[in-house]
């Protein structure tokens, strides 16, 4: 899942060009990125199926991503500011590909556990070093382009989503369709290497602090928590509750979270248009709206396409919830916005942490259907927390 690092950059001289070939390659490295998630995503009903997990066990599993992000984030912020968002971002994005094998080839539980909490360290590691990179990028020139990496991310997820839910379809062996598919974002990760700034220093600037938040950031804080709670559920339970639940086959599963990315994207495009027509607090509201009746309507019309209409519908609602509140955090304290930014970031990422075993807990006792309805709850508390948003 993607967080915002440190605000602050290197500065540039006045009349330096935009450093498009530096945007190419950050749009490539956070493709890559969403591209891995979109990998895992598919594979989960099958991985569940193949180790006889059922819904408790497997949110156990999951937990090892929250948990390994919450260690990659402040890892990622000492390892920057030592070496440079340039160096670590370079070496995270080269490694975070093999990374995501780990779980899908897992013969146990417990190697699946360790895997996948390896893959969330690597998220974590490349999300702040790639946000870090993308700062400074943004910063030479001189608008706000942030909004095209994230979206970058997100179609990332979306294209890996759909050509892993064809391949699942085909013959191949699990280990020679994960080959095909991690490969490629090596390459990328590769090329991408040769156009990431190198006159930048920002050793000792990126290190990204989890300070104890201010009273004033935990509302901020717990609205993100809900929002990631939503957000996480998408990338662990969508494949499974259309494969498990529904009966639905492995390409229409992973268009579960393929549908989630597309409208992300899409409401991130138009995030920035839609805040200055209506405003922060307007936008917030409607998107824990779009989110819950989502959820409502995947869960009460169990059928394959009105669920994929409803996982769009979370997608939009959530496309623009942590920008928005990352936002208000940095407003707190406009003289170091980046340590209120970090505060509410480490509050919001405990949602993937307590996400899936909330979900899978409620699931194990009940159903899955009742677990996913705890993120319609949580998109409604961030509907009603958007009063605290200003405009």
């Amino acid at each position: 899942m993607e967080q915002l690092p440190e605000t602050a950059s290197q500065d540039s001289p006045p009349d330096q060009r935009p450093p498009r070939r530096a945007r190419a390659a950050v749009l490539a490295v956070f493709f890559v990125n969403g591209a891995a998630l979109g990998i895992w995503v598919p594979h989960i009903p099958l991985v569940q199926v193949r180790l006889g997990l059922g819904p408790g066990a497997l949110g156990l599993a999951l937990l090892g991503i929250g948990a390994g992000s919450l260690l990659g984030m402040p890892s990622a912020g000492v390892l920057v500011g030592r070496w440079g968002s340039r160096q670590v971002t370079a070496a995270a994005a080269l490694v975070f590909p093999a990374f995501v094998a780990l779980p899908i080839l897992a013969p146990s539980l417990t190697v699946l556990a360790i895997g996948l909490f390896l893959f969330g360290f690597g998220n974590g590691l490349l999300d702040v070093a790639m946000n870090t990179h993308a700062v400074a990028v943004e910063h030479r020139y001189r608008y706000s382009i942030m909004t095209s990496f994230h979206a970058a991310w997100s179609f990332g997820g979306l294209a890996a989503a759909l050509v892993t839910g064809l391949a699942i379809e085909t013959p191949a062996a699990t280990e020679l369709r994960v080959i095909g598919l991690t490969v490629p974002l090596f390459a990328a990760s590769l090329l991408a290497m040769r156009g990431y700034l190198r006159d930048l220093d920002d050793r000792g600037r990126g290190a990204l602090g989890i300070s104890r938040p201010r009273k004033a950031l935990l509302g901020f804080g717990l609205l993100a928590l809900c929002a990631l709670i939503g957000e996480g559920a998408m990338a662990d339970w969508s494949a499974v509750y259309l494969y498990s639940e529904l009966g639905a086959g492995s390409t229409i599963a992973a268009a579960g979270f393929a549908a989630f990315s597309l409208t992300m994207a899409i409401g991130r495009a138009a995030g920035d248009r839609l805040i200055r027509r209506f405003g922060r607090s307007a936008l917030l509201r409607w998107s824990g709206r779009a989110g819950a009746a989502g959820m409502a309507l995947a869960l009460v019309i169990a059928e394959p396409v009105v669920v994929l209409i409803g996982f769009g519908l979370i997608g939009l609602g959530a496309a623009n919830i942590v920008p928005i509140l990352f936002t208000a955090a940095g407003q707190v304290s406009p003289e170091a916005p980046g340590g209120s930014i970090a505060a509410v970031a480490g509050l919001g990422y405990l949602g993937l942490l307590i996400g899936p075993v909330l979900i899978g807990s409620t699931a194990e006792l009940f159903s899955l259907p009742t677990g996913l309805s705890l993120v319609a709850l949580a998109y409604l508390v961030v509907s009603l927390g958007a009063h605290a948003i200003r405009s």
